[in-house]
């Protein structure tokens, strides 16, 4: 059975029984949330690789058009399964899911278009992108579209290169293809953008806007030779970790408070400055998704601000007795969508990977991530 592949698409299966308890508190007058979970996973990466294997097809098959496609909003829904073949790839080793988040990437690239062939959307340079049709945008260049979708592409180029320095021989095969896509990162996604303005292109009104940059930045960083990439790459970060971003008074760091409860987990408001709009569960895992990347590349976010974060998940953000809230303080009703960012939460804490296990809303790219999970635990010392 497949599903076609977008922020909605889910498999559903069956729950199994938990065996232990968990209790944490939520924020803002809702009520704790108190569930049976088992503490240790049951299943390994070979159990994740299987029923991704069985996705596999299907999802290339929905996806590849998206490549290919000369409006940046299919990059955006592309996003979601050039993660999942990323994340394949580095569970495994296995060359073919590289291939296919590679061959993504150069589709989107030969689709790209000069600035000046744009027509009235071109921004006086020559950088390469694309427009988008959607109607509240249509023919524009739109920041968002590019940075959903290419942040896995730097997480990728990342991946890529830490296998080759691994002693990966497959690895190495993909040194061209690597050095063309990077280059295009940084140049015609990341410079392109900070350029033309990055008070309104990368620091934006939303926090979860904004860690999609934070993510590539951070993933990028770690990839290029370039000394000025290099530099502005650490100074996104910075600037998003603890403050500094042009017009904002705050910082990602700042915006997260303590809820009550124990475990103490984190609430937190999408806008900058703000405290009283909590951040909902789906936007909210691109926040997740770049401080869980950045305690395993750097540790500019700290293991007890990560375990603070997987109580969050574990207690209001996976709720109770069927029910998925909307927001991270555990109100509202949602749809218990947590692929592309609280999962990966998982590989931190094998109780965390245990409840992941029990979780209904499935796809491509959330069986994917538990599979790193898997391995990650499964190394020596993992869980740290």
């Amino acid at each position: 059975m497949s599903a076609r592949f977008g922020r909605r698409a889910v498999l559903t299966g069956a729950v199994g029984l938990a065996t232990s308890a968990l209790v944490a508190g939520c924020a803002d007058g809702v009520a704790p949330v108190s569930v049976s979970r088992p503490t240790r996973p049951r299943r390994d990466p070979a159990h994740w690789t299987s029923r991704f294997d069985g996705e596999a097809a299907a999802l290339d098959a929905d996806s590849e058009p998206l490549s290919r496609s000369p409006d940046s909003w299919d990059f955006y829904r592309l996003a979601y399964a050039l993660d999942a073949f990323t994340s394949m790839y580095e569970a495994s080793g296995a060359e073919q899911w590289a291939d296919v988040a590679l061959r993504y990437a150069e589709n989107m690239i030969a689709t790209s278009v000069p600035s000046t062939d744009l027509g009235t959307s071109g921004a006086g340079d020559t950088y390469r992108g694309w427009v988008s049709q959607q109607p509240d945008v249509a023919g524009q260049q739109v920041p968002l579209y590019e940075s959903y979708c290419w942040r896995y592409v730097a997480r990728l180029l990342a991946v890529l290169q830490e296998r080759a320095a691994a002693g990966g021989a497959g690895a190495l095969r993909f040194g061209a293809r690597h050095r063309r896509v990077l280059t295009f990162c940084e140049d015609d996604i990341l410079l392109k953008w900070y350029r033309r303005g990055p008070a309104e292109t990368v620091y934006r009104s939303r926090t979860h806007m904004t860690a999609h940059w934070a993510y590539l930045a951070l993933h990028l960083g770690t990839t290029t030779s370039r000394r000025e990439v290099r530099d502005l790459c650490a100074d996104i970060v910075r600037r998003v970790d603890d403050g500094g971003m042009a017009g904002y008074p705050s910082s990602l760091r700042q915006q997260l408070r303590l809820a009550g409860g124990s475990p103490a987990s984190y609430v937190w408001s999408p806008v900058w400055g703000y405290v009283a709009e909590p951040q909902d569960v789906a936007h909210g895992n691109a926040d997740v998704a770049y401080i869980a990347a950045a305690h395993l590349r750097g540790g500019r976010w700290s293991a007890a601000e990560v375990a603070t974060m997987t109580a969050t998940l574990l207690g209001p953000v996976l709720g109770a007795d069927g029910h998925y809230p909307e927001y991270v303080d555990g109100s509202g009703q949602g749809t218990g969508w947590i692929a592309d960012g609280f999962v990966t939460l998982g590989r931190f804490d094998p109780a965390c990977q245990a409840a992941l296990e029990e979780h209904r809303v499935q796809n491509g790219q959330f069986l994917a991530a538990m599979a790193v999970n898997a391995a990650w635990l499964a190394r020596p010392g993992g869980g740290s």
